[in-house]
């Protein structure tokens, strides 16, 4: 589809820091997994992974760093099956040292459990180009249908368009619905974007392509008078259903 080329602890393991050998604020650790790890690990106790701690870019000559470098962190994850060479997982933008640490061992922990997903780096705009064709085969939809889902994504474009799916959080989804309501767009409108948005997010985490689904827990606004009068007709429909249960 043309169209669709424009929408763009109880932790389980052990973490031993066996050796630390600070050299241009840099260290060496070592970590010894305890349990028994996941298909990454080949079901191997005891493996060990290697790694080390530095501050990336930095450029002081003296073992104390003034220039502002982060802290960022490099371990060894095992092999890859298919190609057999090391993997490696490179973390950075830490401000201390304790923050790297504690997302090494996060990081490994998810390793360990299975529960680790390799966020991508498409953009909303991207995904959103994927996601149609899947969406319309699928559900074998009728092109009013694909035309109205263009549509509203085509609304949620200018918030996210080139924006990484990981990167879009729970407040900034509110945000754009809040901002969508601000600029007056009618509650229907508003409801058909953010159901696209909701089925297109929920795709991204069935493919592992995101860990968090940011529309959870996100809600469309209503005026007052609109509020008090869907409840008013609440009210008169259950009143209505009890009547006739009684009578």
């Amino acid at each position: 589809m043309k169209h669709v080329l424009f929408i763009c602890l109880h932790l389980s393991l052990t973490f031993l820091a066996n050796q630390y050998f600070n050299h241009q604020e840099s260290s060496t650790f070592k970590m010894e997994i305890m349990d028994t790890f996941n298909k990454n690990f080949e079901g191997k106790r005891g493996h060990s992974m290697k790694g080390h701690f530095y501050r990336r870019g930095c450029s002081c000559k003296k073992k104390k760093c003034n220039c502002g470098s982060k802290w960022a962190f490099t371990i060894d994850i095992g092999v890859d099956p298919i190609t057999g060479k090391r993997k490696q997982k490179v973390r950075s933008g830490f401000k201390t040292k304790e923050e790297a640490e504690a997302a090494a061992t996060r990081l490994i922990h998810e390793l360990n459990q299975g529960i680790y997903t390799e966020e991508t780096d498409l953009t909303f705009c991207e995904f959103a180009s994927q996601w149609l064709p899947i969406y319309s085969e699928a559900t074998d939809v009728k092109l009013r249908t694909i035309r109205v889902r263009i549509h509203e994504i085509n609304k949620l474009l200018p918030y996210f368009a080139q924006l990484k799916l990981k990167d879009i959080t729970r407040k900034r989804y509110q945000d754009a619905l809040n901002d969508l309501k601000d600029r007056e767009y009618s509650d229907s409108t508003r409801e058909g974007i953010h159901r696209t948005g909701r089925v297109i997010f929920w795709k991204a985490l069935e493919l592992e392509l995101i860990k968090k689904d940011p529309t959870e827990f996100s809600y469309l606004k209503k005026d007052k008078k609109q509020l008090n009068s869907w409840r008013k007709r609440k009210f008169q429909s259950i009143w209505k259903r009890k009547n006739l249960h009684s009578s």
